[in-house]
């Protein structure tokens, strides 16, 4: 009997929620001498390791689990790479809704269980290591840019290995733009103004998946940072933050009243409260809306809805041209769990994924990403090619891996946004909640 076993599940856990609730990395492109031109659907030539079985011919290892955040597709192209190398692997992939994988995460690891795989971030990552929750990757961490190792290094050790750089910016379809003779924004005022036309024209503007938080700070992250973080006044805002010195009440309160335009002019609004990602992205690809707000894991999935849509990535403005920027960077990685039975095995997978094929795996679903990995780059698509400048001259932040402990508020910020979108808070609220979940973040590390 043929031993060799394959699943591949997706279990998404929801915690309910009340209807309250409803809701930088400039990539190092090391030149090297393999650069992916292209991906194709070719086979993976490794050799195969022979399957291991016991006594009865029953694969020895028990089921590998691996948790995130990124949606059950992300992982289909690594499944068959891992499956091709190690054929006695089986392999489970549980997706978990970023608002709450911290909490249900944390709970599973503090009672010994837990995934052998595990995403973590900036956020969460510098608990779970000081906690003893995973183990070192200092050697294999040693193989990517520290670029991409800085959001996972604790106590001076790296806890986890890189995913793919990321990039969030706003697709759009050029074909509304062409047939209704509207530009490209570079300033912020243009997008309101190019906002407002695609209005008056019963065109939708924007699509956005408001369901979830983290969309909505990233949204509102890329005004605040062109306008504030990112220039020489607001270079320092972060390091002072992850030591409680200031906060945003009174620095961002002026940046996030102009931004909130977008929310007050009705572009932004408490309809997207009940619009996730997946529809956010069905409703751009059908041609529903002129913009998406999106990331370069979007691209995919848009490209295999609408194979045939004209579309590019702009980036986030501020009020003058020249302020443009992307928010992005390592935005997740890959981490064992210490109380993994399948620790040898987990690596393995590690270390394979920190392989050519193996990065090639991941960016096949998340196309227009870079890779951390040293001596690897991957050629973007066409529609990525009004960014790379961006990119390029490293105008790529994700402010809060610079926020320290602190670095959990952005959750709070995200989740304190919707209530705005709802009406349930001021500006002012929001940013004093944030402050002091940011300064109870930081007083508790200690």
């Amino acid at each position: 009997m043929n031993r060799t076993m394959k699943s591949f599940k997706s279990i998404v856990l929801c915690v309910a929620l009340a209807v309250t609730m409803l809701s930088g990395c400039k990539s190092q492109q090391t030149e090297a001498d393999s650069v992916m031109e292209q991906v194709d659907d070719e086979s993976y030539e490794d050799e195969l390791v022979p399957l291991k079985t016991d006594e009865e011919g029953n694969p020895e290892l028990p089921p590998i689990e691996i948790v995130g955040w990124l949606p059950e597709d992300f992982f289909r192209e690594c499944e068959k790479l891992i499956e091709k190398k190690f054929p006695d692997r089986i392999i489970t992939y549980r997706y978990i809704a970023k608002t709450n994988y911290s909490s249900i995460i944390g709970i599973e690891l503090a009672e010994g269980r837990g995934p052998d795989i595990l995403f973590e971030d900036k956020a969460i990552i510098m608990n779970h290591a000081r906690q003893g929750y995973i183990i070192k990757q200092n050697e294999l961490g040693s193989m990517y840019s520290q670029e991409g190792t800085s959001n996972f290094v604790y106590d001076g050790d790296i806890y986890a290995i890189p995913g793919l750089c990321q990039y969030s910016g706003i697709y759009y379809n050029k074909t509304i733009f062409e047939d209704n003779g509207i530009e490209v924004p570079h300033t912020y005022g243009e997008f309101l103004e190019v906002c407002r036309t695609f209005k008056n024209l019963g065109i939708k503007p924007l699509s956005m998946g408001a369901y979830q938080w983290d969309v909505v700070q990233i949204n509102a992250m890329g005004y605040v940072t062109a306008e504030y973080l990112a220039t020489e006044e607001g270079a320092d805002f972060g390091e002072k933050y992850s030591k409680n010195q200031g906060g945003m009440r009174y620095v961002w309160a002026p940046y996030l009243s102009r931004w909130a335009a977008i929310i007050d002019e009705g572009i932004i609004t408490k309809d997207m409260l009940i619009e996730d990602n997946d529809y956010a992205i069905n409703e751009f690809a059908d041609g529903q809306s002129a913009m998406l707000c999106g990331d370069t894991t979007s691209y995919t999935r848009i490209i295999e809805k609408s194979p045939n849509l004209k579309f590019a990535m702009m980036p986030y403005s501020g009020e003058e041209e020249g302020s443009e920027l992307l928010i992005g960077g390592a935005m997740y990685g890959f981490a064992i769990n210490t109380n993994s039975k399948n620790k040898d095995a987990a690596q393995e997978i590690l270390e394979l994924l920190s392989t050519y094929d193996g990065q090639r795996a991941m960016w096949q679903q998340q196309r227009g990403s870079d890779t951390f990995l040293n001596g690897i780059t991957f050629k973007k698509p066409a529609e990525f090619s009004g960014i790379e400048d961006i990119i390029q001259n490293g105008r790529v932040y994700m402010p809060w891996a610079e926020w320290g402990y602190a670095s959990g508020a952005y959750m709070e910020f995200g989740i304190n946004l919707q209530k705005y979108i709802r009406g349930e808070a001021s500006m002012d609220k929001i940013l004093r909640i944030t402050d002091g979940v940011a300064r109870s973040l930081v007083i508790n590390s200690g």
